[in-house]
């Protein structure tokens, strides 16, 4: 008889003695049990999709600008052009693309799957200048199966998107699994 619901923490069973957490159920004796269920907490597998087209950094700003500040973040995202896995660009933008003014892209490059959760600064180009404003970091970590996830923020100016590639091939992410 096997039956369990929600997480639970610990099981211990001897003789005659049963206890148990969390309404998880096991008939067994004289054996001990430590068993811990824990919901993934890896952003590779808990992130929200963002598949906006206009952010791809062949769009041209139209009559109608669009602004991350309008944006409520929370968690962890991975970025699509048309369903096609994407990244955010790592070298300065051009100006007046990704259907804003000030395009946003990080700064210090992409990380591998082995270096795990990075900080990396946002920068936004802007009077001939690829880090004229400077916005608060994010977090990016490099996921198995060659794509990357993202912890966005609130940009620190009005006018600037997080943008993406949408011609060049995503960078191999290596490994050595």
């Amino acid at each position: 008889m096997f039956s369990y619901s929600n997480w639970m923490k610990c099981l211990l069973w001897l003789p005659k003695y049963t206890i148990w957490k969390k309404e998880f159920k096991l008939y067994i004796y004289n054996f001990f049990f430590f068993i811990t269920v824990y919901p993934s907490v890896d952003p590779c597998y808990n992130y929200t999709v963002l598949d906006e087209p206009w952010r791809a950094n062949s769009s041209r700003p139209s009559n109608s600008y669009k602004f991350d500040r309008s944006v409520t973040w929370s968690g962890w995202y991975r970025l699509f052009i048309n369903g096609v896995s994407t990244q955010i660009p790592d070298t300065c933008v051009e100006i007046c693309t990704c259907g804003t003014d000030i395009p946003l892209w990080i700064r210090g490059g992409h990380p591998t799957v082995e270096d795990g959760v990075v900080t990396r600064d946002v920068c936004g180009h802007w009077n001939n200048y690829c880090c004229y404003y400077g916005s608060y970091p994010i977090k990016v970590k490099a996921c198995p199966g060659n794509y990357y996830v993202y912890e966005l923020v609130r940009p620190t100016l009005n006018q600037a998107e997080v943008m993406r590639k949408s011609h060049d091939e995503p960078k191999p992410i290596t490994s050595s699994f």
